[in-house]
Parts: structure tokens; sequence; C-alpha cells
């Protein structure tokens, strides 16, 4: 399987839009918000633009090239998709989708 870029770039834009930070006024926390790893399969999937293992496998791109921060829990080559999450993008994330970083 090769990567997508569109497909990286539409991850990264899903999670910029989905992820965020809340205070919590009453006992001044701070929380960031984090998305499953199965909420982004079923929401890229829905129009059938992209395949779910054209998303998974574009979605360890992301993480591998250090586009997105996420924690991806693997036992061996299988990924527990109910303990990994996305928290947010980073910058080169960021500069990826707007066209500044090329890979």
């Amino acid at each position: 399987m090769q990567s997508n870029k569109q497909c990286m770039k539409d991850i990264i834009k899903y999670i910029s839009e989905n992820t965020n930070v809340k205070i919590d006024e009453d006992s001044r926390n701070i929380v960031l918000s984090k998305i499953g790893l199965s909420t982004i399969i079923t929401e890229l999937s829905k129009d059938e633009k992209y395949q779910k293992n054209e998303i998974v496998y574009n979605l360890l791109k992301c993480h591998k090239y250090r586009l997105i921060e996420a924690n991806i829990s693997m036992n061996g080559n299988v990924i527990i998709v109910g303990k990994s999450e996305i928290h947010d993008t980073t910058i080169a994330g960021e500069k990826f989708l707007i066209g500044e970083l090329e890979l």
C-alpha cells in the first residue's frame, strides 16, 4: 500500500477540527480532548472516499512522520483500537496541511 497525501491531509484536518481544550472553572483543570481511532475510521469512511484500511494506513503514516500526537497501542503487529487515541496535530502536521511541508 502507498501513502495517500490527500488522505493524510483529510486525517489531519479532521483531527484539527475535532480536538480542543476545555477549562473546568470549578476545579481549574484543563482538559485536552482526544479522538478514538475507531471514530476517525468511521467518520472518514462514511462517504466512501477512502476505504477503512487506507485510512488506518495513512493515519499510521501521519503518526510515523510526527504529523499528529497520538498514543497508538500495539501488541506486536496488531493495533489495539480501544486503547489508541489521537490528541492533536503537531506543528509539522499543520504545515503539511497548508502545503508548507512536503513529505
